[in-house]
């Protein structure tokens, strides 16, 4: 990665980036075409050849935490991080055989006076061997206290990690100092490192006028190597919006961030950033607009061919919930039209590439409270986002919980998915959570 606007430089070379005038990030120095790239770079969804047999849905890690966890696997390694009730950022990391987890830790106490600790949201993201961690802190600026505000550090599976490292800064394109209300930090792979994205609000946005009456946001990032080593400014991905989903892929020299946007007259659109180089925009056209009366959640994943499938959730003016999917370029366009699936009750979507489509995990709930019950579903794609098959695992989630994280890993025919279940109400206590793991097996 390398900051360029007045002057190109190494991303190493912070001495000489101090230097320079740089609202332009570029994720790799070499980029390719828009979907001119090697068909296997990016995607991790197995050989096909990987044995397989279902393990219902059970218990194998538990915390108690400020605010939200995030699931993520890197290869067939799960991760869970939180901020612990201590204030500490941790991630759990559990490989596919171990009878035990590795716990990373960063000293730094996260800092929760002003608003309270259920405000702590985390993010976790997989590039290889890696995981990407981003949370929510507060700090002061100024005579102000409480200043919402990002953090970013890597872990690799082996448990190796990197310092902590703030993700937005106050420094505005004036020079001057611009005070940032930074939130929902979103991890996500890019080039061979990450990116960390948030949604925030800058006194001197959307134009250096000194003062942001309109409470006018976008989207930000923060460019991290392999290393976990920061570029030495954050960057604008749209503006002005305010996402309801976030999230991204790379294929190893472009990096596409994905995101949804809730207009408030229920109307979702679906955009896509694809770029080496990031400098201010507004949100490029809408790929996809639907009916969504509730914040719309989103997940995606890059396949073997390059093909990437996005997942919409979102809920009708009857309060039922649905997925809908479109398949995209690696050049931030449209493949396919996006298009509900017949399935309803489906919520909390995550998706793995395999070696010839995707597999999307999905939370099912049936029936109506007290008496729902929940279940994980999956269903296999091809690479043109075409449903071939599906499975079921049932949940026990037991009364008064809900999932707040899902993630899914493919290998070969096995595929395991993780869910996050904390209590149905935020606290500004420690709650207790517990991470459950279910298997299932490809139909043949």
């Amino acid at each position: 990665m390398r900051l360029t606007r007045t002057c190109l430089a190494s991303l190493f070379a912070f001495a000489a980036l101090a230097a320079c005038s740089n609202e332009t990030i570029v994720v790799k120095a070499a980029p390719a075409g828009p979907d001119d790239v090697d068909p296997g770079a990016g995607a991790d969804g197995g050989d096909g050849s990987e044995p397989c047999a279902p393990v219902a849905a059970a218990p194998v890690l538990d915390a108690t935490i400020f605010g939200r966890g995030a699931l993520d696997y890197a290869g067939d390694t799960l991760g869970f991080a939180y901020v612990d009730a201590q204030g500490t950022p941790t991630i759990q990391i559990l490989a596919r055989d171990a009878a035990a987890p590795a716990k990373v830790t960063w000293p730094d106490s996260v800092r929760v006076s002003h608003y309270g600790s259920s405000y702590v949201t985390t993010s976790l993201a997989h590039n290889g061997e890696r995981f990407g961690f981003g949370w929510y802190t507060e700090r002061p600026f100024a005579s102000t206290d409480g200043v919402w505000s990002t953090m970013f550090a890597t872990a690799t599976t082996a448990g190796a990690k990197t310092l902590a490292t703030p993700g937005n800064d106050d420094t505005g394109r004036s020079g001057s100092d611009d005070m940032v209300q930074a939130s929902g930090p979103r991890a996500m792979p890019s080039g061979d490192g990450f990116m960390l994205a948030w949604q925030d609000t800058r006194t001197k946005e959307p134009r250096v006028t000194g003062v942001n009456l309109a409470l006018w946001g976008g989207i930000y990032a923060r460019a991290y190597d392999a290393q976990g080593r920061g570029a030495p400014r954050d960057v604008q991905i749209a503006q002005p919006t305010r996402p309801s989903g976030l999230v991204g892929v790379t294929d190893g020299v472009t990096s596409m961030p994905i995101w949804t946007v809730d207009d408030g007259k229920f109307k979702t659109t679906l955009h896509a950033r694809a770029e080496t180089t990031f400098t201010p925009a507004a949100a490029p056209p809408a790929l996809a607009t639907f009916e969504s009366y509730s914040a719309s959640g989103l997940a995606a994943a890059r396949g073997a061919d390059g093909t990437v499938l996005a997942v919409v959730t979102r809920k009708d003016k009857g309060d039922v919930a649905h997925v809908g999917s479109v398949t995209l370029g690696m050049s931030a366009s449209a493949k396919s039209a996006y298009a509900d699936w017949s399935e309803v009750g489906l919520t909390d979507v995550a998706v793995s590439p395999t070696a010839t489509g995707f597999v999307v995990a999905a939370l099912e709930t049936t029936g109506a409270e007290p008496d729902a019950k929940r279940a994980l579903r999956f269903f296999w794609l091809d690479a043109s986002g075409a449903r071939i098959a599906d499975a079921k695992s049932d949940l026990a989630l037991g009364a008064d919980v809900r999932v707040t994280s899902l993630a899914v890993h493919a290998s070969g025919s096995r595929v395991e998915a993780a869910v996050l279940v904390a209590p149905a109400n935020a606290t500004n206590d420690g709650r207790a959570v517990r991470v459950q793991r279910a298997v299932v097996c490809a139909p043949r």
